[in-house]
């Protein structure tokens, strides 16, 4: 899945850091997409980053100015990602900035999926934990509805994706005040 999309990916993870300020609290969602994103970190300075991903955290564990937290709870092999009850209930005293979010399917109506029904109750409790909600996905995955619900479109703030971005999707999300970030990958 890392290869996938690479040049793209890498683009999305470059504007997804730009975003990100000194003295930001913010949570990275596991996932090959917001993996780009921790690699864009490593030169931050005063950030706190929590995460699920163990790929995320041992791509910023030596990174000086990022202070880092790890959710807890059952490894998911495939992904190597935290779950469960452990990792939800580790989300409950903290409040952050923004969560970087991937996702398996967005589509208008239902909102944003994934295949996997402990990441959607893992990611909707990431979502009542920070202000602003930026979703990073490449392109393929719009129109796409996986079997469980994260959330709703109103409670997304950004979204960040590339240029194939079809007309209605793009049009739908700026209807729904939603911005919409276009990372062109490397020529």
């Amino acid at each position: 899945k890392d290869a996938l999309n690479l040049p793209v990916k890498d683009s999305i993870g470059a504007h997804a850091a730009g975003l990100v300020k000194a003295g930001d609290n913010i949570i990275i969602d596991s996932g090959s997409t917001t993996m780009t994103l921790a690699r864009h970190l490593r030169g931050h300075r005063d950030v706190t980053v929590m995460t699920n991903g163990l790929n995320i955290a041992w791509e910023l564990a030596n990174a000086p100015g990022v202070e880092l937290l790890l959710t807890g709870g059952l490894l998911r092999k495939q992904s190597l990602s935290l779950q469960g009850s452990q990792a939800e209930a580790s989300l409950t005293t903290y409040s952050f900035d923004t969560l970087f979010l991937g996702v398996d399917g967005l589509d208008l109506q239902f909102g944003l999926t994934t295949h996997h029904e402990a990441e959607a109750s893992l990611n909707h409790r990431m979502v009542e934990r920070a202000r602003r909600i930026v979703v990073l996905t490449d392109a393929s995955k719009f129109g796409r509805v996986s079997l469980h619900r994260i959330a709703r479109l109103d409670q997304v703030h950004t979204v960040i994706t590339d240029a194939s971005i079809d007309a209605e999707y793009l049009e739908g999300l700026q209807r729904l005040g939603i911005e919409v970030i276009i990372a062109e990958s490397p020529a």
